[in-house]
């Protein structure tokens, strides 16, 4: 299965993207509420992995978020965790792996998957019921975050 990923490129160096650039991103975006877990560090398995920006509160709606950001410590660590995490194997071993984390939902697939590596950030979606308008919110907030990448 593929994923619809995509890396901007652009981003070299010691640029990097706030989590406060990229939340307002994503509101900016469409999408009006944001909800940063600042210093989450959350991935244990690739250290570097600083703040996230929920637009929904995650951890206590047990949903799957439309969006979520991940602002990591520099490019090179989002770069290689982007190369190596975006994988339905490691969604399922992650939810497996995590009693407290939220669930894959049902009917789970890749293809509804869209993710962006714009330099030390993640953003991803998982667009339950492939709605065009929230592939555009997505879009637009990646094309903001790379506006921004500085």
């Amino acid at each position: 299965m593929c994923c619809a990923g995509l890396v901007l490129a652009g981003c070299g160096g010691s640029r990097t993207i706030s989590v406060d650039a990229g939340a307002e991103a994503l509101r900016a975006a469409g999408f009006p509420h944001t909800f940063i877990d600042r210093h989450a560090e959350n991935d244990t398995a690739v250290e570097g992995e600083v703040d996230t920006v929920d637009v929904v509160p995650i951890l206590k709606s047990g949903f799957w978020p439309s969006a979520r950001l991940i602002d990591y410590d520099s490019g090179r660590r989002a770069a290689r965790r982007f190369r190596g995490g975006f994988t339905l194997a490691t969604f399922k071993k992650n939810a497996q792996g995590c009693p407290a984390c939220v669930k894959l939902p049902a009917g789970f697939a890749m293809k509804k998957v869209l993710d962006y590596r714009i330099c030390n950030v993640i953003l991803w979606s998982y667009n339950a019921h492939s709605d065009p308008r929230l592939t555009a919110r997505v879009r637009r907030a990646a094309r903001l975050l790379r506006a921004s990448c500085h």
